[in-house]
């Protein structure tokens, strides 16, 4: 059969270990992609969900206390450098450092800035407006 296999993980298993996370307690997100690409080969999708405004750079605007333009406009662009993109090139070279491969499937889940603010967002960003 030719059916994908995915599950989605957060982007964030990108910064917690290389090429992923490995945490035992909390993620083995790297044994899993290990385990999966072993058993489903070219099925096996790797899927990121990815949030730009959980960058622990994002800071408020200088001399606010609740306004964050840059930091909105950082991660909601679509240009190269834009915190989005360069999450997902770098999802692409640590699918590349696990496998040694050029190939493999790669799918966006989401993307965004929730609104309301997430309750994992900083505190200082929950107060973004």
């Amino acid at each position: 059969t030719s059916v994908p296999i995915t599950t989605v993980f957060t982007a964030q298993i990108l910064y917690d270990g290389y090429p992923f996370a490995n945490i035992p307690g909390r993620v083995m997100a790297q044994d899993f992609f290990v385990n999966a690409t072993r058993k489903y080969g070219k099925r096996f999708v790797f899927t990121f969900n990815v949030y730009p405004y959980f960058d622990p750079n994002l800071k408020l605007d200088p001399e606010s206390k609740h306004e964050c333009g840059y930091a909105i406009q950082k991660a909601a662009c679509w240009e190269p450098h834009c915190l989005g993109v360069d999450v997902m090139v770098l999802a692409r070279k640590r699918i590349e450092a696990l496998t040694k491969k050029k190939d493999d499937r790669m799918w966006i889940g989401e993307v965004g800035w929730s609104a309301p603010a997430a309750i994992s967002l900083r505190p200082d960003m929950q107060a973004c407006t």
